[in-house]
């Protein structure tokens, strides 16, 4: 993955995105290309798993946590305001369960 981000950056023009974190702060080499990164909240889904063990309401097999997107960084201006509104409506959605992907654990 991060050689594919850093090989696109490589090329004038090309756009890309990064995954799991905001892979702008991880992968300054990729920062020509990188428009955002679809991330996983690690540290929230670790607090929330905690604060339920503690609680007594520990979660058995598979538990999925918060998702987000990074900042546009230097692409705030270059990304449209009608694709940063509806990436902004798609990832509320997303966290509150609200449009379906049609994935089922």
């Amino acid at each position: 993955g991060n050689g594919a981000l850093v090989e696109t950056a490589a090329h004038a023009g090309a756009y890309c995105i990064g995954v799991d974190t905001d892979q702008w702060e991880t992968l300054p080499e990729a920062r020509a290309c990188l428009i955002s990164s679809a991330m996983k909240l690690i540290a929230p889904g670790v607090f929330d798993l905690i604060k339920r063990s503690k609680e007594g309401d520990f979660p058995g097999g598979l538990y999925y946590g918060e998702i987000g997107m990074a900042p546009y960084h230097d692409f705030e201006t270059v990304v449209p305001e009608p694709v940063r509104s509806r990436m902004a409506e798609l990832e509320e959605k997303l966290s509150n369960d609200t449009i379906s992907t049609g994935y089922t654990p």
